[in-house]
């Protein structure tokens, strides 16, 4: 659609000079198909490409804008009257919360913390508000679709997990919500990674402080996991990038069957082509690696810097590149 409007606008302006019907009616189809002036034609914009950090979607407001977006953020739901528990069953009220979050909330995870404290401050008092409200935030954000989701997490249920909160979500839910925070929290994005020790697939032991490198990529994976099986060769290309451009990179894969199924690591890691990286498990079964880091599931990638601070985590394999190269600009922002 681009070189079309452009190409009429360049038309109006090559033929500008010498008019006749003809020239008349291309002008008049320009300006109609292109909706502006033959002496301002559209100028084609090159793609970027977004960095990892950086949702495509939702971005946060400009400067130009920040000011009207905060006026629609404190008048959005006036026109509810949120005490109302006809109004709390609609499908409209959910249908204007996932607008609001989706349109007028960056993914940010400071943009996002201030929409959810203005979202609970609408009933302040109201016990049946306080509780949709949060119903509708919990299940939102409980399953992490970028990596800022858990900081969000952690703010809900630090800030707004209240005595209204509860009697509702009964003890065991809430008892469940707390400890899946605390297993969160020491991994948000710029913590220190937890120091761990494990046995080299191939003699010998590797600890994390061991590891001098300026980045280290923890690759947690599972023998008989498919979507494992997908992100080795990704994660072979990566290592080839990083020997090409001769990065300061240690890929570290951590194998998550431990005690009497660690001889399955052994035999994954041949048969899976991973002598490149530097292999680890738990012979013993008595590493508590995998719970430090929440590898509930696999496969999960942390960036490491030299200081073993969490610099990005469950991203991609196929990101791991974008990710490096953003840290050695210094334009990761997250």
């Amino acid at each position: 659609m681009v070189k079309s409007k452009i190409h009429l606008n360049n038309i109006c302006l090559s033929i500008a000079a010498k008019p006749n019907p003809l020239m008349v009616l291309l002008i008049l189809i320009s300006f109609a198909s292109c909706g502006q002036k033959a002496s301002q034609p559209a100028t084609p914009q090159p793609a970027t490409q977004q960095p990892v950090t950086q949702p495509a979607q939702n971005p946060a407001p400009t400067a130009a804008t920040q000011q009207t977006t905060k006026t629609v953020w404190w008048n959005y739901f006036n026109k509810y009257d949120m005490t109302d528990p006809a109004v709390l069953a609609s499908d409209v009220l959910k249908k204007d919360l996932d607008y609001y979050f989706n349109n007028f909330i960056s993914r940010s995870s400071k943009d996002a913390i201030k929409g959810i404290d203005y979202l609970m401050s609408i009933a302040p008092g109201q016990q049946h508000t306080t509780i949709f409200l949060f119903n509708y935030l919990h299940d939102r954000y409980k399953i992490p679709q970028i990596i800022t989701d858990d900081e969000i997490l952690i703010h809900l249920s630090d800030k707004h997990a209240s005595e209204y909160i509860i009697p509702w979500f009964t003890e065991t839910k809430y008892k469940e919500l707390k400890d899946h925070v605390e297993k969160l929290r020491p991994l948000v994005m710029g913590n220190t990674a937890k120091e761990f020790r494990l046995d080299k697939i191939g003699g010998g032991q590797v600890a994390l402080s061991d590891i001098k490198n300026k980045y280290t990529v923890l690759f947690f994976w599972s023998p008989d996991c498919e979507e494992c099986t997908k992100e080795i060769p990704r994660l072979k290309e990566f290592q080839a990038e990083v020997k090409s451009k001769n990065l300061d990179v240690a890929t570290v894969t951590i194998c998550s069957e431990v005690g009497e199924f660690y001889q399955e690591c052994v035999e994954g890691v041949k048969a899976k082509g991973l002598g490149e990286f530097i292999n680890l498990g738990d012979k013993s079964g008595n590493s508590k690696v995998h719970d430090d880091y929440y590898a509930n599931a696999t496969p999960l990638v942390y960036i490491l810097d030299q200081s073993k601070t969490i610099r990005l985590k469950k991203i991609p394999v196929n990101m791991l590149g974008t990710a490096i190269n953003d840290l050695e600009k210094g334009t990761l922002n997250f």
